[in-house]
C-alpha cells in the first residue's frame, strides 16, 4: 500500500517536473526530446543493421 502510494507521488512529481521545465524553458525541452529521438533513431538503426548482418 505504501510503496504503491510512493509509486503515485513519484509519478506526479515527474510529471510536474516536466511540465516545469517545458514552461520554463521551453527552448531547452525541444531540443531535448529531439536529443532523445535522435538516441532512439540510432539505437533503432544500431539493432536493424545488426539483425540484417545476422541474417545474412
Amino acid at each position: 500500500m505504501v510503496a504503491l502510494n510512493l509509486k503515485k507521488i513519484l509519478t506526479l512529481l515527474g510529471v510536474a517536473l516536466v511540465v516545469f521545465f517545458i514552461v520554463t524553458q521551453p527552448t531547452g525541452a525541444a531540443n531535448a526530446l529531439g536529443n532523445i529521438g535522435t538516441i532512439l533513431r540510432d539505437a533503432a538503426n544500431s539493432v536493424t543493421s545488426f539483425f540484417t548482418q545476422v541474417v545474412s
